[in-house]
């Protein structure tokens, strides 16, 4: 009886050893956000009412395109108004060496004038950012709701996006003990949130050398709605752990995504022993609470 329990328990303590010391392969899963790259977003600079629009959703731009124009009938005004003003000062100053009493307040209406320029500077800085134009080269895209010739639109108001065609940029967020298993040249897997868990092949491009401060991705931060702790601070999302952001690019492909989106990131990570990875574990816990 012995025996045959010596026979049973070796083999189960044999595969014990193998699973403790064999290096397994494995991969790391990480949240992430995709988004379109470049991305821009353009908004009003002056009010104005909307003359032209000259794109539709989806065609493509080259940057520097005149996409809208717009006027303002008060800024014109306001301008012609300092014009005339300035004039006068002009004719005043003219007129000194033969008036004394222009002469005496020669000061003054310098003063005035230098005003009057200043103003009418502003007033055309204001009328030339009337127009918008395209912030990068790329596909127009949300384009504001219900835009019509004729609208009176307001300062800051998003009129539209570009979305470029050089692929995607994925974000994710690591921890620091894993850092070191990461293949930093290593192929990535990609998967949108909601489609099935197809996977898009990317390349991994960088790790940041230092955890982040603030949380740039709000999309992965649980006030959001995403699974990494997090807490605001002044306005500012702040991780609560030590995280360090992951690069990766995807390239057009097959994926169908018009600004930015969630996802799921696969890497690939050394092969490492689970007695491995335990130590590793232990000593970066020793190091961390002994203050080493």
């Amino acid at each position: 009886v012995a025996k045959k329990r010596i026979f049973y328990v070796l083999p189960i303590l044999l595969l014990f050893f193998v699973f403790l010391f064999i290096p397994w392969r494995q991969s790391l899963v990480l949240d992430a956000v995709i988004q379109a790259r470049p991305y821009k977003e353009s908004f009003s600079k002056t009010g104005g009412q909307l003359e032209r629009f000259y794109y539709n959703e989806g065609q493509f731009v080259e940057k520097g395109d005149l996409i809208a124009k717009f006027k303002n009938t008060n800024l014109l005004f306001e301008l012609k108004s300092v014009e005339n003003k300035i004039q006068v000062q002009q004719q005043i100053l003219k007129l000194s060496p033969f008036d004394k009493d222009a002469w005496n307040s020669n000061a003054v209406i310098a003063a005035e004038l230098a005003k009057l320029l200043s103003e009418r500077e502003f007033l055309n800085q204001k009328i030339k950012e009337l127009n918008v134009y395209a912030p990068a080269s790329g596909n127009i895209t949300q384009v504001m709701r219900g835009i019509y010739n004729g609208q009176w639109i307001g300062e800051g108001q998003k009129l539209f996006s570009i979305k470029g065609n050089k692929g995607y940029t994925i974000t994710a967020y690591i921890e620091g003990e894993s850092i070191s298993r990461v293949n930093k040249n290593g192929i990535c897997l990609f998967a949108l949130s909601g489609e099935n868990l197809m996977k898009y092949r990317c390349i991994l491009s960088s790790i940041s050398l230092t955890s982040e401060v603030a949380f740039e991705e709000n999309y992965l931060s649980s006030v959001y709605g995403g699974n990494i702790s997090v807490t605001e601070i002044a306005n500012t999302v702040v991780p609560n752990q030590a995280l360090y952001r992951l690069r990766a690019f995807a390239d057009k492909g097959e994926i169908k995504l018009n600004y930015k989106a969630r996802g799921l990131i696969q890497l690939e990570v050394e092969r490492r022993s689970v007695l491995d990875r335990f130590w590793r574990f232990f000593l970066g816990v020793l190091i961390r609470e002994g203050g080493v």
